[in-house]
């Protein structure tokens, strides 16, 4: 199970379906039991280093900039502000991640709510996806834009929301052509998930490096390779429509289950 958890993170975690929603059905489904969100921060720590692998040369860009801006005192180039979006896009969901990470923990790892975020934002991924203006690279975002992206990706403490999801549809929104929207989606990723990996290992100690999460997380991080260069390829010639059925067919799927456990049917 553990293998199989790694594959769905390093997959999931990449397509606007919601990573955590299917850590958690998988076991709901066939009667494993959850194994939690301390092990769900060691998958996503596996397809954090996907992310730095993928991107290094966009990673590269970013430290450079920083670099340039210490050293000149003032930014010079477009490509320096990157730094300061991706840290401003991560402020809302360190907050609120900090906030309310035990109540979400506790109290929204629930079936029905899954489906119905799945619903709900399967519908506005479309809508953005379809409706919006697509003109801008992530090098034209102003900090607000940033900030707004960030709040997209706060919401996904909720189950079913979909960090990347969520995301995209605010980048989408604001006129990031969609390449462009996914790779922001995807960098501003790393903050939160470093963060949530250091704070796990502070109050918990390096003992959440057991066995079962570095398997998960090295399979994790060799499935998310494969899973990034797949998606940036395939938006190049295609939309969000494939995942989007997906979501509302996994819903429906999710409350048929719920209702048949609920009357002893399974």
């Amino acid at each position: 199970m553990i293998i199989l958890l790694g594959i769905i993170q390093g997959i999931a975690e990449f397509l606007p379906i919601s990573s955590t929603a299917h850590l958690i059905l998988f076991p709901y489904f066939f009667n494993y039991s959850d194994p939690g969100l301390a092990f769900d921060i060691m998958l996503h720590f596996g397809t954090l280093l996907a992310i730095l692998v993928c991107f290094w040369q966009e990673w590269w860009d970013v430290i450079y900039g920083f670099l340039r801006i210490v050293k000149n005192r003032r930014v010079k180039n477009v490509k320096d502000k990157q730094i300061f979006y991706i840290a401003i896009g991560s402020i809302p969901a360190a907050v609120l991640g900090y906030i309310f990470n035990d109540y979400a923990s506790t109290y929204l790892r629930q079936p029905i709510l899954i489906a119905l975020m799945l619903v709900i934002f399967g519908i506005i991924l479309y809508l953005t996806d379809t409706y919006s203006k697509h003109t801008k690279t992530r090098l034209n975002l102003h900090w607000q834009q940033a900030l707004i992206i960030g709040f997209g990706q706060a919401l996904a403490i909720i189950p079913g929301v979909s960090r990347s999801g969520a995301t995209i549809s605010a980048g989408r929104l604001l006129g990031l052509e969609r390449e462009e929207a996914t790779k922001f989606s995807f960098m501003l990723s790393a903050p939160i998930i470093f963060g949530a990996v250091m704070s796990h290992i502070a109050s918990q100690g390096f003992g959440i490096f057991d066995n079962n999460a570095i398997v998960g997380l090295t399979v994790s991080f060799m499935t998310a390779i494969v899973a990034i260069k797949w998606i940036l390829s395939y938006l190049k010639t295609a939309d969000f429509t494939l995942f989007i059925w997906y979501r509302f067919i996994l819903a429906s799927i999710i409350i048929i289950v719920y209702i048949l456990k609920n009357n002893n049917l399974i």
